[in-house]
């Protein structure tokens, strides 16, 4: 079992998340689901969730847009 340092805290931990929490960042950060709770306690509406590291984004939308294509 492979685990993944948070960029925040510096902690080893087995899921990291893509996060986002200034304007300037062009890169998403990986961290932790404590670090992520507080950065988004502290940026409020800055502080953009990017879903689990291990999928993209928009990994979990499949379905809805498979189900469009198929009643067409």
């Amino acid at each position: 079992m492979s685990k993944k340092i948070c960029e925040e805290c510096e902690y080893p931990f087995k899921d990291l998340y893509r996060c986002k929490y200034e304007v300037f960042h062009k890169s998403w950060l990986y961290l932790c689901y404590n670090c992520v709770k507080m950065m988004e306690q502290v940026y409020g509406k800055d502080f953009i969730f990017g879903g689990n590291a291990k999928y993209y984004p928009s990994f979990f939308n499949v379905k809805s847009i498979s189900k469009d294509i198929n009643t067409v």
